[in-house]
């Protein structure tokens, strides 16, 4: 296996190390896979200007990859579907929540590209270490404006930069006659700009700051370094990050950077509990790139999914037309395909990289009988004694630490006799007859208990939905040979299980295959935690709808005591085609284990979700609160444990230089977490107009007293929005952070984009107090 990422690196022969940096810096034409899975010619090359920039011209639009943001490369593709050619020419770069083909003309041509480009990653890295945030910020945005690359701004470019300032910054005289027009005639160079830059990103904070703890030589000396940690950020170690004395600069970098964020990793948790005890983050239909309905589906996600902590993965398994080889896609849907053994193959190489605790697969089974042995076989050759065989006589699940690198199946099945089907035929078919003059209402509720709903009923639901989508005239809903029917979810409307249950055509009589059988540990069974029959390897599924209906009908105490020792996978709604996300809180609060959100999706609930998997290392387990594993009689208990934090917004730093819009900016902050936590609690500053680059808030609109009682969940979530002359509001950055893992004192507030990217160079500036 060769792959290359922070922590590895793939070792290439010294001789050519100079051929591959010149490869780099003169450039080179590669392909890259486009739509269609067709192949786009683009010319690459290492940015003079920017060193940790590769630029990358395509069908003449110029855009660039930062180097920095490059998680994990590989030349081990498994996506059959895709690639039928020689696949040694073949790379796989994964460049934040992107996932890269390139194709080179010959494989020592990848080989030196790779080594290249492994070479100015690494060597960006280094450089990037002795540069601070205000210099990088000050270089990009002078190299954004030198557009002739002479090293210098003339008048044109000079006028670009005020035009952009104009938009993001309230005070231009202070541009155009202190800055500007006294530094230079025709000619601005770089010192003289990096001044400027200085004079626009400088704030009062920071002002006050280096008055009350930088001596007469504007130096901070170790022991004033050491009282400021002490005292303002409440903290009594200090780390050595900079050289003594500190300059302002230095200062200034400090607290505008990761070294100061707000999150605190803490400790891990212990990790013996047994597995119904933790969080398990949990994707839904995995191999989507996008939406159900007509998305791409690709074995990078499951890569993707595997770098952001990901450890439940859902694979679609439906017979192939052509050959013996399973698929894994959207039933019913023009989502394209793939090979349920590429995978497999990818989850087995790539998956305890990352993280080493167990991966659970969630097999929703759409295969005859000679297909499910196909199964099975793959999964018993890739996987060999990393396949978790359940234990007989256990009372409790394994704990995470018991079950590293195992596999778990989680899919339909008994270990008793396969039901009845020909029977159960008979009930189907009348069901069948019944559903046909059924009312629209009754079907929502049926794809409730199922979210895969029949594909005779998609058409309704996109209607009912106002979806216009021309890929739904090209699905053949009629084609009765293709229309297979849920057995389970029929004939007993009561039963919850999410589509995963056992699937057959109506004129088949299929059994399990002992193949396949032999590989499942969990196995998927009604929502009935009352049956005796049921034991710890039974794992129930449950709509989001059906966990609303749970708090309605104050259950829910009654099922976080059985999810003490038994799982629940909750899902999204069979209304959701668009691969929209539900509120996760909910679910964490309940106790369910595995909360499954849709990753391609990146929304408010993904960045929960975000945050609460931040916890423990990243490793994809979280010990649910001990009141979930022990029980708290009256939610009154939580009085006990009752924190008030204070937030004051101070400033914000910004970086929006790509902006073609003014900005108006203004910050909020609320709680998600227990109703008792929410209700009420939020803070929205005032808007400071026209400043996009270092807005500073008003003291009295921009802090607040959360009084949070249950601060094992509770969350916080701080955006930053642009409010447009229409009085629509956008948002700039946002982030979440669950309560256990904030920081106290002055602390920076790293921000992400609407895609839940982080955003160089971009902060809230808070004041956190905890009593």
């Amino acid at each position: 296996m060769n792959y290359s990422t922070v922590l590895r690196k793939k070792s290439f022969p010294g001789q050519k190390h100079n051929q591959a940096i010149n490869l780099l810096v003169y450039g080179c034409e590669i392909q890259k896979i486009a739509s269609g899975n067709k192949f786009e010619k683009l010319f690459i090359y290492l940015s003079h200007e920017i060193s940790y920039h590769l630029v990358y011209i395509i069908n003449q639009y110029t855009n660039y990859i930062d180097l920095r943001k490059i998680r994990f490369i590989t030349d081990d593709i498994r996506d059959t579907k895709k690639f039928t050619d020689d696949k040694s020419v073949l790379l796989q770069i994964f460049v934040n929540e992107e996932c890269w083909y390139l194709k080179f003309a010959n494989q020592t041509l990848k080989e030196l590209w790779w080594q290249g480009l492994q070479y100015f990653y690494t060597k960006a890295k280094e450089d990037l270490k002795e540069k601070l945030q205000i210099q990088l910020m000050a270089w990009e945005i002078f190299t954004k404006f030198d557009e002739d690359r002479d090293g210098f701004l003339n008048k044109e470019e000079q006028q670009a930069f005020l035009n952009w300032i104009k938009m993001v910054y309230p005070d231009k005289n202070l541009i155009e006659t202190k800055c500007i027009q006294s530094s230079f005639q025709n000619k601005l160079e770089f010192k003289q700009f990096e001044e400027i830059n200085k004079l626009l990103y400088e704030q009062s904070i920071l002002i006050n700051l280096n008055k009350m703890y930088l001596n007469s030589e504007n130096l901070l000396t170790e022991q004033d370094f050491k009282k400021f940690i002490n005292t303002a950020q409440r903290k009594q170690q200090t780390d050595g990050f900079f050289g003594f004395p500190m300059t302002a600069d230095k200062f200034y970098d400090f607290l505008f950077s990761q070294q100061n964020s707000i999150f605190e990793m803490g400790n891990s948790d212990e990790m013996t509990k047994p597995l119904s005890h933790y969080y398990i983050n949990s994707s839904h239909n995995t191999y989507l790139t996008k939406d159900q309905l007509s998305g791409d589906s690709s074995v990078g996600q499951y890569v993707i999914a595997l770098l952001n902590g990901c450890r439940c993965f859902e694979l679609d398994c439906w017979d192939s037309n052509s050959d013996k080889n399973p698929v894994i896609y959207h039933g019913f849907t023009l989502t394209s395909k793939i090979l349920f053994e590429d995978v497999i193959m990818a989850l087995e190489k790539f998956g305890f990289m990352f993280s080493s605790y167990p991966i659970i697969l969630s097999l929703e089974l759409h295969c005859d009988f000679d297909q499910q042995e196909v199964l099975g076989q793959i999964m018993r050759t890739q996987f060999k004694d990393e396949l978790y065989i359940y234990e007989q006589g256990l009372t409790v699940l394994p704990s995470p630490e018991k079950l590293k690198r195992k596999f778990l199946i989680k899919s339909s099945g008994i270990l008793e006799e396969s039901y009845n089907l020909h029977q159960n035929n008979q009930v189907i078919r009348k069901n069948m007859m019944n559903l046909e003059n059924t009312k629209l209402q009754n079907t929502i509720q049926l794809i409730q208990i199922d979210q895969d709903p029949e594909p005779c009923l998609i058409k309704e639901i996109a209607q009912k939905q106002r979806i216009n989508n021309k890929a739904l005239k090209n699905l053949n809903y009629e084609n009765k040979q293709k229309q297979f029917i849920r057995h389970d979810a029929i004939c007993d409307f009561k039963m919850t299980g999410d589509q995963v249950d056992m699937v057959i055509h109506s004129s088949m009589n299929v059994k399990h295959h002992p193949q396949f059988l032999s590989c499942i540990s969990l196995f998927n069974s009604p929502f009935e935690f009352n049956n005796k029959k049921r034991t710890i390897w039974n794992i129930s599924s449950l709509s989001e709808d059906k966990v609303d209906q749970i708090f309605k009908e104050r259950k829910v105490k009654e099922i976080q005591n059985h999810l003490n020792n038994s799982l629940v996978r909750i899902y999204p709604s069979g209304l959701r085609i668009n691969s929209s996300n539900f509120d996760p809180m909910p679910s964490f609060i309940l106790g369910a284990q595995i909360i499954a959100l849709n990753f391609q999706t990146k929304d408010e609930p993904m960045l929960i979700n975000q945050a609460r998997f931040q916890q423990n290392l990243g490793c994809g387990y979280v010990l649910k609160p001990k009141y979930l594993t022990e029980g708290l009689d009256d939610i009154n208990n939580f009085e006990f444990q009752k924190k008030l934090i204070t937030i004051q917004i101070i400033s914000c730093q910004l970086f929006l230089l790509n902006t073609k819009n003014t900005v108006n900016s203004f910050v909020t902050v609320k709680v998600k977490g227990n109703k008792i936590d929410e209700n009420g609690q939020e803070l929205q500053t005032n808007i400071q107009y026209n400043n996009g680059l270092n807005p500073q808030f008003d003291s009295n609109y921009s802090k607040i007293n959360f009084e949070i009682k249950d601060v094992d969940q509770a969350i916080f979530i701080f955006k930053v929005f642009n409010k447009q002359d229409d009085n629509k509001c956008t948002i700039i950055g946002q982030y979440a952070l669950p309560y256990k893992n904030m920081r106290q004192g002055y602390r920076a507030i790293p921000l992400k984009d609407e895609n839940l990217l982080v955003m160089e160079y971009c902060y809230i500036f808070a004041q956190i107090t905890i009593q």
